[in-house]
């Protein structure tokens, strides 16, 4: 097994241990403190590689941005229409100084702590490499291990039937990410679009009054249905406009396409 590959698995199963020990209160330090060095120093340090190795290129950016925004708003979208089946009025928007300073804290916080660490650890680093040794089937792979990754706090904030239904959700939604960094070969815009769908999320807790929880709980099976619509959407968009196979560094490595 390449070396590439050892180093993947021992900086996953670093940062499932400093998820859970965050999650529980052993570690007082977010993940991405501890994180984002590790990988950095491993990456341009250990294995002297570039930006390349984390994803940290500029790859085909229209198609890209206009791929990010568009699942970002049907992210959004899919928000609106469970609350609207359950018959939950949203409240008018408020403009007032206190409203607008909390959406720009969750935007910065969803955009430039959560999605930026996940997206470099888990595409950037981890993805890249297995990508790079075993094709479509190690961006599988990634999006189990990040489906993974979100158990300890699923498992903290909700009942069994619930973190179930968080980790099929985890999935889906990690496999719509993988698939367009797989395609596009850079992390940019799926950190564009990991943060703007935590961002929706966070809107919508705004405009419900209800707690993330229970926005979560509302209409899981439809919620499934339109992820499993997405992935579809996602592969069929990222080969019109991403052309027939992956790009980037890891195009270079990979002997698979799909």
């Amino acid at each position: 097994m390449k070396r590439e590959i050892w180093y993947a698995f021992a900086v996953y199963f670093v940062e499932m241990a400093v998820v859970s020990g965050y999650v529980v209160g052993w570690i007082p330090l977010h993940p991405i403190v501890l994180m984002l060095p590790l990988v950095g120093l491993i990456n341009f340090k250990v294995e002297g590689k570039g930006g390349e190795g984390l994803g940290l290129v500029v790859c085909r950016p229209v198609p890209s941005l206009v791929l990010a925004l568009a699942f970002a708003a049907l992210s959004f979208g899919e928000h609106l229409i469970r609350l609207r089946l359950e018959g939950i009025t949203l409240q008018p928007v408020s403009f007032s100084a206190p409203a607008m300073g909390s959406l720009v804290r969750d935007l910065a916080v969803d955009l430039f702590i959560l999605a930026l660490w996940e997206e470099i650890v888990s595409r950037g680093y981890i993805q890249t490499r297995l990508q790079g040794a075993w094709g479509f089937r190690g961006v599988m792979i990634a999006t189990l291990l990040f489906a993974f990754l979100h158990l300890p706090s699923a498992l903290s904030d909700y009942a069994l039937p619930e973190a179930a239904f968080r980790f099929l959700q985890t999935g889906l939604s990690g496999f719509v990410l993988a698939y367009l960094y797989w395609r596009t070969g850079s992390v940019l815009p799926t950190i564009l679009l990991h943060g703007l769908c935590n961002f929706a999320g966070s809107v919508v807790v705004h405009l419900s009054g209800l707690s993330y929880a229970q926005v979560t709980a509302v209409q899981m099976p439809f919620q499934l249905l339109w992820l499993a619509g997405e992935v579809g959407l996602m592969v069929l968009a990222c080969r019109l406009l991403c052309g027939n196979g992956p790009t980037g560094w890891h195009e270079r490595t990979s002997r698979y396409s799909v």
